[in-house]
């Protein structure tokens, strides 16, 4: 029988057990790179002398310490000397920020050193039109927001025109209009929104940058466009792997760019339009949504559709419901606030909107959830008392009639009473199902409440018409299966029973019925 103590194994001698002062200088160096803080390289430093000596023979772990804005002048010193000529970055930490970098004009002495820059700028340093004149041949990303209260026109030799590794170009409020297309050879990320008018590259100038940059895959531009000149003569250009663009202007630059612009792997595209007139920069935009999405999309099926409703403005954004990363999406924005042609005005639903829906019908019929927005929220009577309120009800009926797949549709405040009314009193047979009546595919209904505190509605008049538009598309064999209020709908136990007797599953926005504000007291919903 063994002893009830065996005895241990001898313990190793502490002679043969590994030290880290014995790692080589490369991997110890590599442990420091791993981590996270980089300060850390401070108080490794200080340890002993061997790891003091790693520190500074390895120039990498200084030059990710900078901070030009939260360092002292003595110490940015320090780390620059210390970091020799390795790349060095320069930039906000917050990029919404109110204060400038503190030490810029010491960063801005480094420009050839530059991997990233990017900074928001409320004054100009003197030093700041020299150094984007020099080279940057370590420049991978640059970003330069110049507040309004400026004005900054950038050299049209950006960085000498001497910026290889240059990938990511963003500018917010400045001019610049290059006089060489080399620095946007190898741009992946292209962002120029705002500046003045007056400085703005035309629709040729853009159409030739747009061309050195073959490699784009994000592309944005915003009020950064002038009209073109009659006579110029505008380039047809490829974006072969271009995958995202944003573009807003008036519909001339808007409809030339994208009349000269073949993108064809876009699956993301946001388009904020100023009309003018229904002219043919207006049919290329609507040309180049036929082509880019109104043909079928299978990135798109299963697509939901938040459409705002301004006094002169509307606002589709298409998003399928489930979508591998990055989701695809169309963003179009609608806006005639400049429009002063009576005649324009008075049909613009004819003249510009329902053009777009027709050019995006293939889209539509994939399209099964439909919300509804109207930020004004402005009470409606039943009569179409001025132009904003036609137009309002036009828009819904175009809606309404162009979205016939629609399964889900989500209102709130003073549009779920207009839905209700037209669902009611508009009747317009769909040739694939033979039933007369508007959203023949409907079957839940999410019902919010106004974003205001005004009480919007009469005694019991919502819920009377609501009422209505569910015996009425029973009695068509097209009912509604599933109503979901919003947690903060008022709603009488009896207009709960009398729904759920005519087959209709009342939920509240939890999903959960016992989550519904059940009173005794109030007769209607509010």
């Amino acid at each position: 029988m063994p002893p009830l103590s065996a005895p241990s194994s001898p313990e190793p001698s502490p002679s043969l057990l590994p030290r880290i002062h014995t790692l080589p200088n490369e991997l110890l160096m590599g442990i420091f790179l791993l981590n996270t803080d980089a300060t850390t390289t401070i108080y490794s430093s200080q340890v002993c002398c061997r790891w003091r000596q790693v520190a500074l023979e390895y120039p990498i772990l200084w030059a990710r310490m900078l901070d030009f804005h939260l360092d002292s002048a003595e110490w940015s010193e320090e780390l620059l000397r210390r970091s020799q000529d390795l790349p060095i970055d320069v930039r906000q930490k917050t990029l919404k920020s109110s204060q400038p970098i503190r030490h810029l004009e010491r960063a801005l002495a480094h420009s050839h050193r530059w991997r990233t820059f990017i900074t928001e700028l409320d004054d100009v340093d003197e030093a700041l039109i020299p150094a984007l004149s020099h080279p940057a041949p370590n420049l991978e990303v640059f970003c330069l927001h110049v507040r309004r209260s400026i004005q900054l026109k950038l050299p049209e030799t950006l960085f000498a025109d001497d910026a290889p590794k240059l990938r990511e170009l963003r500018l917010t409020q400045c001019d610049f209009i290059p006089s060489n297309m080399s620095i946007f050879g190898n741009l992946t990320s292209l962002s120029v929104i705002g500046g003045d008018p007056a400085l703005r590259p035309n629709v040729a100038k853009w159409l030739q940058m747009l061309s050195a940059a073959p490699l784009l895959q994000l592309l944005k531009i915003e009020r950064a466009v002038a009209p073109p000149k009659s006579a110029e003569a505008l380039l047809q250009v490829t974006l072969p792997n271009l995958c995202c663009m944003h573009l807003a202007g008036s519909t001339i630059v808007c409809g030339q760019l994208l009349a000269h612009l073949d993108a064809p792997s876009l699956s993301q595209f946001l388009i904020a339009c100023v009309l003018i007139l229904p002219n043919d920069d207006f049919k290329s935009i609507q040309r180049f949504l036929a082509e880019r999405f109104g043909c079928g999309r299978p990135d798109f099926d299963d697509a939901g559709c938040h459409t705002t409703f301004g006094g002169s403005f509307l606002i589709f954004r298409y998003k399928p419901q489930e979508s591998n990363t990055p989701t695809p999406y169309l963003d179009i924005h609608l806006t005639w606030s400049n429009v002063t042609d009576t005649h324009i005005q008075e049909n613009i639903m004819s003249l510009f909107v329902f053009p777009v829906w027709l050019a995006l019908h293939s889209l539509m019929l994939q399209t099964t959830r439909l919300t509804l927005i109207d930020p004004n929220n402005i009470p409606f009577g039943g009569l179409l008392v001025d132009d904003m309120t036609r137009s309002k009800v036009a828009s819904l009926m175009g809606v309404l009639a162009t979205f016939c797949k629609i399964h889900t549709l989500q209102m709130s405040g003073e549009m779920q009473r207009i839905v209700f009314v037209l669902l009611l009193s508009v009747s317009l047979r769909n040739p694939d199902t033979d039933v007369d009546c508007l959203l023949p595919s409907l079957r839940k209904l999410e019902l919010d409440v106004a974003d205001d505190k005004v009480d919007m509605y009469q005694e019991g008049t919502l819920f009377e018409c609501f009422l209505k538009v569910v015996k009425s598309r029973i009695e068509k064999g097209v009912g509604i299966e599933i109503v979901e209020f919003d947690e903060d709908y008022l709603i009488t136990t009896q207009q709960v029973d009398t729904l759920r007797e005519l087959g209709v599953r009342v939920l509240s926005a939890s999903g959960e019925p016992s989550s519904l504000k059940i009173t005794g007291q109030t007769p209607y919903l509010s």
